[in-house]
């Protein structure tokens, strides 16, 4: 994944200016944004004397086909008639802070709060604070950002009449979507660590436990403890006035007595276990299974039913899978015997309906009306010669 935020280090401390802007390269700018903030003085100096950042609202057209505002009534048009919105919109919190409705009927800049997962774009003095190079590739990269300025005090400020547009790109997502669990486990330790360097700062906790923080500060405090204490007695000094070894009696006495404590917590441990057993075994009994000789036997002649009626059960399945096997064969043979039936009734009706040509047939020579008598009368009686010799005449539909 590619290293945004030492690009961006890079960025800021080569730059030559007094003020800095960190934006997308996807992103445009509002016209005269330069000359205003230019001769804005007071900006500047607040910039200058004070820990703050000076916000510009993002936008993202809903369409491509609309034209890039680049006047503040222009982008207000497109956002009240729904042709421009926030930018990551897909996002809420990512710019949600910035208030937009408010932005679009105000003429003076005005003060926001932070909001977990805010990602403004703003103006701010070089000395600003480093984004964390931790952050690689997509997820968290910019959000972590304006964490650590809002932990360390910083004012957010909303300019009034200037504003940026983003140009969205459909790009897929492959990249983040392999690396975001990386970046969440980066996000987690980091706002641990903003929690602890700012004294619990209220906007860090986020994905955590507060309890875990308590419980590490806790940790860090005592290892400080120790290593200011190794320090003192390492150079020959003393402690609470005790010296190295009367540091190192008290130390095996401590280890002593954690000792003790460790096999008491064990006995206490086998105490509970002998108890939970005794427990299970009155459950037993009140189900009436019982302890002793009478119970394991009962259990014994319970577990012989279990296994009869598993028995029983396996074979009940292998039936009604043979039974649907029949079944199945069953249907096949009634289907061949309706197949055939219906072959033996087209047939008879072919030959009715030549019977009734051969009568309508008034005009044709009795010599050869006879013979096409004779011939039907042959066929017919050949036919049912044929069936009688099969083993009989079959029961027909045909009326």
């Amino acid at each position: 994944p590619y290293p945004v935020n030492m690009m961006r280090n890079i960025a800021l401390r080569s730059a030559v200016s007094d003020y800095v802007f960190p934006i997308d390269v996807d992103f445009v700018v509002s016209a005269g944004f330069y000359q205003y903030i230019k001769q804005d003085s007071n900006v500047l100096d607040y910039l200058r004397n004070n820990k703050a950042i000076y916000i510009l609202p993002s936008f993202e057209l809903t369409q491509s086909s609309t034209p890039t505002p680049w006047k503040k009534e222009e982008v207000v048009k497109l956002y009240k008639d729904g042709f421009a919105r926030p930018a990551h919109h897909y996002y809420e919190p990512c710019q949600r802070a910035t208030n937009f409705k408010k932005w679009a009927e105000v003429a003076s800049d005005y003060a926001v709060k932070y909001e977990s997962g805010y990602e403004p774009y703003f103006v701010t003095h070089r000395t600003v604070l480093d984004y964390d190079e931790r952050f690689i590739g997509r997820g968290g990269n910019k959000q972590s950002h304006p964490m650590e300025l809002a932990c360390a005090g910083y004012e957010f400020w909303v300019f009034s009449s200037s504003f940026l547009v983003h140009f969205h790109q459909n790009k897929k997502n492959v990249e983040y979507l392999g690396n975001q669990w990386t970046m969440l486990e980066v996000t987690k330790k980091y706002e641990k660590e903003l929690f602890l360097r700012y004294n619990g700062c209220p906007f860090a906790p986020s994905m955590f436990d507060l309890a875990d923080l308590a419980k590490d500060k806790k940790r860090a405090e005592e290892k400080e403890k120790e290593r200011k204490i190794e320090t003192t007695l390492a150079s020959g000094g003393e402690v609470n006035g005790r010296n190295a070894v009367g540091w190192m009696q008290t130390a095996k006495k401590e280890e002593e007595r954690s000792n003790g404590l460790r096999k008491e917590v064990e006995k206490l441990k086998a105490k509970l276990d002998e108890k939970d057993a005794l427990v299970q075994k009155l459950h037993r009994i009140a189900q009436g299974s019982g302890g002793g000789e009478k119970g394991e036997k009962k259990d014994d002649a319970n577990r012989k039913d279990r296994c009869s009626c598993d028995e029983e059960v396996e074979e009940n399945t292998k039936l009604r899978l043979e039974l649907k096997a029949a079944k199945k064969r069953v249907e096949e043979i009634e289907e061949k015997k309706q197949k055939k039936g219906d072959e033996e009734m087209a047939e008879l009706k072919q030959i009715r309906k030549e019977l009734r040509m051969a009568k309508q047939q008034t005009s044709t020579p009795p010599s050869f009306a006879l013979l096409a008598g004779v011939a039907l009368l042959s066929a017919l009686s050949t036919y049912f010669a044929i069936k009688w010799r099969k083993g009989g005449m079959r029961h027909s539909r045909v009326a």
